[in-house]
Parts: structure tokens; C-alpha cells; sequence
């Protein structure tokens, strides 16, 4: 029977022996953008309990699905590629029997994989409760801390975009009569200016709107946060270099 281990390289085995990073691409791989952009589409459209999935993040009947869809889209890039990159080496090696050793945080994965493709699929169950167990543990040590945790980030980041502002502008900013445009830090990019056929730093999806209203005095910009990492903090500080007003969240 041609078999194939799922585990890691330490393993001894007469079969052929696999693990997570020979099934990564890389995150600009056409086809794996592309298929998690239309699973996420398709999403979208879709309905579950007879309620419209968007309609299931709402709130005063507004979806907030749109605040944290991109989050949503890089969290399954990496289980999409697993799935793309797997099911073509399973087809090119036709095994009868997958036995998985190690990397259990797959194992749901491969599962369905396995009754897809009616593929025998073996394991140790002690060693499945034993990683189940494990992840429970970390789960809730981590739901302990995190709570105290976020809070003291978002404190920390609020505070130092507070104090970028007010030493910027030493008086609060009239908003009177003014578009006001809410965007997370991500949508701050190179963008691909086709009159000057440059790449210049701007607002992604929100320029065309800004430029609309022509006088950068007419409107300003909250900056929201992506995540609490400190990695997009630089993005605001280069807000506040811009001509229109930014405010911190």
C-alpha cells in the first residue's frame, strides 16, 4: 500500500515524509491570492440559517463585516495554500493512506482532504488528545492574559498617537461641515499613479473620494488601528505629514 507520513523530517520511515513547509507558497502566488479572493466573494454571498452571512455581523443594520474582512482574508491565505499546494502533490504521488504523526494543528485539514479524495487516513489518538489538550491549555491561558494585554497596547498606542497630534496641532481642528473618512492604517499603500506612471504613498480605495472633493481642507481622516502591533505605527505618523488632517482613533 503506498503511503505517505505527515509529520516532520526526524521521523524514520520506509514511506515518504512530509510536513507543513513543503506545502507553502509564497504570499504573491497568483493562484493563491486569487482562490482566496473568490472563496472570500463567494463567502459573502452566501447564507447560513437561512440569514445572509453579512447580515450575521450586523449591527444597527450595518455590517461590520467591512472593518474586519482583511484581517479575515490574511487569516485564511496561509489555509488556503495548504490546501491548493496538498491536494496537487496528492494527486501527482495517488498514495492510499495518509498517516499523520506530528503537526496536528492540520489534522482537521487533512481530514476532509482524506474523505475528498477517499484517501485512508491513520493516526495515533492518543497523541491527537494529547495536541487537543495542549491548544485547550494555551487557549485559556491566553484568553487570561490577553484581556490585560490589549488593554495596556491600545492604551500605550492611543497615548502615543494622541501626543504626535498635540504636538502637531496645539488646538483641536474645526470639523464643521466637513467629509470625514474612518480608514484602517492597511489602506495606507504605494499606489500606482497613472498620470505620472509612478508609485506614490497615499489612501487606497479612499483617494478617488478625496480627490472628488478637491480641497484637502474640506475633509480629514480618522486613522484606525489594524491590529495592536506595533508595526503600523510609523503609518500614522506619515498621515500626519499629509496636507489633510489626521486624527488619531
Amino acid at each position: 500500500m503506498s503511503k505517505i507520513i505527515f509529520g516532520n523530517y526526524k521521523s524514520k520511515s520506509d514511506f515518504l515524509v512530509v510536513s507543513p513547509k513543503d506545502f507553502r507558497m509564497g504570499i504573491k502566488n497568483f493562484e493563491y491570492v486569487n482562490y482566496t479572493s473568490n472563496f472570500k466573494k463567494e463567502l459573502e454571498k452566501s447564507n447560513f440559517q437561512g440569514i445572509s452571512f453579512l447580515e450575521h455581523f450586523s449591527f444597527n443594520d450595518i455590517s461590520i463585516w467591512w472593518l474586519i474582512h482583511e484581517i479575515f482574508f490574511y487569516q485564511i491565505q496561509p489555509y488556503i495554500n495548504f490546501i491548493i499546494s496538498f491536494e496537487k502533490f496528492l494527486k501527482k504521488q495517488k498514495p492510499e493512506m495518509i498517516e499523520i504523526t506530528d503537526h496536528f494543528e492540520y489534522f482537521k485539514l487533512i481530514e476532509q482532504i482524506c474523505k475528498k479524495h477517499k484517501i485512508l487516513l491513520e493516526y495515533d489518538k492518543i497523541s491527537l488528545q494529547k495536541f487537543n489538550l495542549k491548544q485547550k491549555s494555551k487557549k485559556l491561558v491566553r484568553n487570561i492574559i490577553r484581556k490585560h494585554r490589549l488593554s495596556k497596547l491600545t492604551s500605550n498606542r492611543i497615548k502615543n498617537h494622541t501626543s504626535q497630534f498635540i504636538k502637531k496641532y496645539q488646538n483641536i481642528p474645526d470639523i464643521t461641515n466637513k467629509t470625514i473618512f474612518a480608514t484602517s492604517v492597511t489602506y495606507r499603500r504605494s499606489i500606482f499613479d497613472s498620470k505620472t506612471k509612478l508609485f506614490e504613498r497615499g489612501e487606497y480605495l479612499t483617494k478617488p473620494f478625496m480627490d472628488f472633493l478637491g480641497n484637502s481642507e474640506s475633509y480629514l481622516g480618522i486613522s484606525l488601528p489594524y491590529t495592536t502591533s506595533c508595526s503600523f505605527d510609523m503609518i500614522y505618523q506619515e498621515r500626519l505629514n499629509d496636507k489633510m488632517i489626521w486624527f488619531p482613533e
